[in-house]
């Protein structure tokens, strides 16, 4: 109701999901990075074939070689440890994992579990020079559809299902608790 309220500002309101949005972007992207070809550059893709040449002022697209995903780099140790058996008792979350606490309210990497000589092994948007331009526009556009969720229906739990909360096994109950089943809302549109 709030939101219906707010009407534009209703997008700023949004702005606490910024670390579920950079979570979500990071685990399922798979990025192509542009470089531009500064001078003429040949190589062959195999000794037998003839040289391909990349002419000084090209862009050639690459794969982005951060996974997201490489827990090892991201700590500098055996991630895969149990965090007794680790010095670091403050390592990050693993990367394969969904935690959206990795990240600061502005998006940033927490400095306390990824140092300055790790957070490169987490791009979500990028780094430094090569940062994606459209990550101001990326978090806009997301804030703006759940803001417009929220804005145009009513949500609740149908009523054929049990609380969400009595689904969480307490084994999963740590940084993150984790369902037994996909929790599912009945969106309800507001009528004008």
């Amino acid at each position: 109701a709030a939101l219906a309220a707010a009407g534009a500002s209703a997008v700023q309101a949004c702005a606490p999901l910024d670390p579920l949005i950079y979570e979500s972007i990071r685990i399922a992207q798979r990025s192509l990075t542009l470089r531009l070809v500064q001078r003429p550059t040949s190589f062959r893709f195999h000794p037998s074939n003839d040289p391909v040449v990349l002419p000084k002022g090209v862009f050639l697209a690459t794969l982005l070689t951060i996974t997201n995903a490489d827990d090892q780099a991201a700590t500098g140790s055996n991630a895969t440890a149990p965090t007794s058996a680790r010095s670091d008792a403050a390592a990050p979350p693993p990367l394969r994992a969904f935690d959206a606490s990795r990240y600061q309210p502005d998006g940033k990497l927490r400095s306390d579990k990824y140092p300055s000589e790790r957070r490169y092994v987490v791009s979500t948007f990028g780094h430094g020079r090569h940062a994606c331009p459209g990550e101001h526009f990326a978090l806009s556009v997301c804030r703006a559809a759940v803001a417009e969720l929220l804005r145009e229906h009513e949500w609740s739990l149908p009523q054929d299902r049990e609380d969400p909360l009595a689904l969480i096994p307490p084994s999963s109950v740590g940084a993150v608790a984790r369902t037994l089943a996909p929790v599912v809302l009945r969106a309800v549109p507001v009528s004008s």
